[in-house]
C-alpha cells in the first residue's frame, strides 16, 4: 500500500464562515481508521467535524456521493 494514494476525500463547511473544504483521506490512513491501527476503531468516513464545521459530502475518485 502506497501512502500518497488518496482513498477519498471528506468535504466539509465552516457553519460562520461558510468555507469549504476538502479534508484528503489517504489509503493508509483509511486502513488504519478501518483496523483501528494507533487508534480506536473508527468507521472510514468521519462525519463528526466539532461545531465549527460540519460534513456535506464524500468525493470518491470520479463518483460523488452527497
Amino acid at each position: 500500500m502506497s501512502y500518497g494514494n488518496n482513498h477519498h476525500a471528506e468535504i466539509i463547511q465552516n457553519i460562520e464562515t461558510g468555507k469549504i473544504k476538502a479534508e484528503f483521506v489517504t489509503m493508509m490512513e483509511a486502513s488504519n481508521r478501518v483496523k483501528g491501527i494507533n487508534m480506536p476503531k473508527q468507521p472510514i468516513i468521519k462525519t463528526d467535524y466539532g461545531n465549527e464545521w460540519k460534513f456535506l459530502m464524500l468525493y470518491i475518485s470520479m463518483i460523488l456521493l452527497v
